[in-house]
């Protein structure tokens, strides 16, 4: 597979970039693992007229999670109040699938 990158700007400082080859067999997501907990959501939240909360459900397969090697510098974690320790990446990759989204409603 071939490399891919994905980077933030602002303006002419470069806030975060992510360099990474994703390939080889995918990877089993056990359901009570951090990885299911980041990406398998079954919600989401949205905020609508005059500021009311609302939530919708979203309904898919399990997610594909392909093996990836990847190179990350910088944060955006800061830029938001939010200490990121020096912690190492957690990169996922899926090249994606199928959802469906229903519309939002109050909780």
């Amino acid at each position: 597979t071939a490399d891919r990158r994905r980077v933030l700007d602002a303006g002419e400082r470069r806030l975060f970039e992510c360099r990474y080859t994703a390939g080889g067999e995918p990877v089993a997501i056990p359901p009570d693992s951090l990885a299911s907990f980041l990406v398998d959501r079954q919600r989401y939240f949205t905020t609508g007229r005059f500021g009311t909360h609302l939530v919708g459900s979203v309904g898919h397969d399990p997610w594909r999670l392909d093996r990836v090697d990847a190179t990350v510098t910088g944060s955006v974690l800061p830029l938001v109040d939010i200490s990121d320790r020096e912690a190492e990446p957690l990169v996922h990759h899926s090249p994606g699938l199928r959802v469906s989204i229903a519309p939002p409603v109050p909780p």
